[in-house]
């Protein structure tokens, strides 16, 4: 439980220029596909590296045509409906879980880790949204 303390207390400190640098290289990595330029390679490569990491593309991780032939409107059904369903357990989770006294901390996690998700899975279903 110390390792945990130490955590919240170097996430309280250090959250917000995470939440910055997260944010700076989501949109970094989105700018050579939003403006259709081409950029030097040595920026292509530090933008690919970095938005791997940042953007969470979770489906590019397992194609969907590896499970079930899929097509755009397939994925795009896929891709926004995920973080949805998952949101809308949290929320479930997080009203029942709100009722009982003893475990409002652990609702209060839920509520943050949610807060979170949307946080980083927005510019990557974007991206999808708008392609």
């Amino acid at each position: 439980n110390d390792a945990r303390s130490k955590y919240k207390v170097w996430m309280k400190a250090k959250g917000p220029i995470l939440k910055v640098l997260v944010s700076y290289y989501q949109v970094m990595t989105m700018l050579p596909f939003i403006l259709n330029l081409s950029f030097p390679p040595v920026f292509t490569m530090v933008s690919n590296l970095f938005g791997s990491v940042v953007n969470l593309n979770f489906i590019s991780l397992m194609p969907l045509g590896c499970i079930m032939p899929s097509d755009f409107h397939h994925q795009m059904v896929v891709y926004t409906a995920i973080p949805f369903v998952i949101g809308l357990i949290m929320i479930i989770a997080y009203s029942i879980l709100k009722r009982n006294e003893s475990t409002i901390p652990l609702s209060n996690e839920i509520f943050a880790s949610f807060l979170l998700m949307t946080f980083l899975i927005l510019p990557s279903v974007s991206i999808q949204i708008f392609s």
